[in-house]
């Protein structure tokens, strides 16, 4: 299996789009926040998807931070921290 391809264990979400809907995903986090839930379990996911395609996460977060006006950027950094350099990094 490549190492990029999502592992069909993965949850829904990642294997639906993955690293490449990250930007739509944020979005769905900050409104539930904004709903007062807490998104344990949605942050799980966003999670697998850096864990099972740590590179194309990486690189996605990696623009979604170099944009000047980009408004989820807390919630970028923080998934950062479980694909640092491209290496899955942390547990769920």
């Amino acid at each position: 299996m490549n190492p990029e391809t999502p592992n069909p264990s993965t949850g829904p979400i990642c294997r639906l789009g993955g690293a490449d809907y990250l930007e739509p995903l944020f979005e769905a986090a900050q409104l539930n926040f904004d709903e007062g839930h807490d998104n344990d379990g949605f942050q799980t996911h966003l999670i697998e998807i850096a864990q099972a395609e740590p590179k194309k996460t990486h690189s996605k977060l990696r623009e979604l931070l170099a944009r000047k006006e980009y408004g989820h950027k807390d919630l970028a950094k923080w998934l950062l921290e479980f694909c640092k350099n491209g290496e899955p990094n942390g547990t769920a």
